[in-house]
């Protein structure tokens, strides 16, 4: 089951995304660097390197990936040029890292990221490799988006039970004419049919358990 997100996880998320508003880029990654202690000690965004021009036509695809750093690379970067020490702190990030920020991450010495719920385009195989080598690294990973969608996934896998119960029903009886007509009826009103169907279907199926 993965970790819940604590109040200054996800406080650190929504300043992580305020962080991303300067990008010029569509895709707004913002993160930040925090000390093993919680204090928040550097911010980055996805752009050029510093003295590169960030014009709007460099954000632009293909060229983006020619002058543009991700947020993690360019906050690990940062704190190399500080003299920032990384190992042992936790990196906030609004998407999910790819496969090189994440070997940038495990070679800082970062310990845990705390991942958002932001999408991006790049292809799964990105975002799976990054978290083998989390998981093989030792890397706790905090994830948004589980939590973000539990309650989702839970809904579905309510409605689904329903359905599959409505549908057993149905071939043990006649009432698919009751469906049949329903939906025929009701097929332009797709969200209050939903809803309805629904209704019918765990009323079917409670009124053949009753039957036995």
């Amino acid at each position: 089951m993965p970790d819940t997100l604590t109040d200054k996880q996800k406080h650190r998320l929504a300043l992580a995304r305020l962080v991303a508003e300067p990008s010029k880029d569509s895709t707004k990654v913002g993160a930040i660097l925090s000390t093993p202690e919680g204090a928040n000690i550097l911010t980055g965004y996805n752009g050029p390197p510093m003295g590169v021009v960030d014009s709007l036509d460099r954000f632009e695809r293909p060229h983006k990936y020619l002058f543009a750093s991700h947020a993690e690379q360019n906050i690990i970067a940062f704190a190399a040029r500080n003299g920032i020490r990384t190992s042992g702190c936790t990196l906030t990030v609004t998407h999910f890292p790819c496969s090189s920020c994440a070997r940038s991450i495990i070679q800082a010495g970062i310990v845990c990221v705390v991942v958002g719920d932001g999408k991006t385009s790049m292809p799964d195989e990105e975002f799976e490799a990054a978290g083998v080598m989390f998981a093989e690294a030792g890397i706790k990973v905090v994830n948004q988006w589980f939590e973000t969608h539990e309650l989702q996934w839970k809904k579905l896998s309510d409605e689904l039970t329903i359905c599959v119960n409505a549908f057993y029903y149905w071939i043990r009886t006649d009432c698919h004419n009751q469906f049949s007509l329903f939906i025929n009826e009701k097929h332009h009103e797709t969200s209050n049919s939903i809803d309805k169907l629904k209704e019918i279907a765990q009323e079917h199926y409670n009124a053949g358990l009753a039957q036995g």
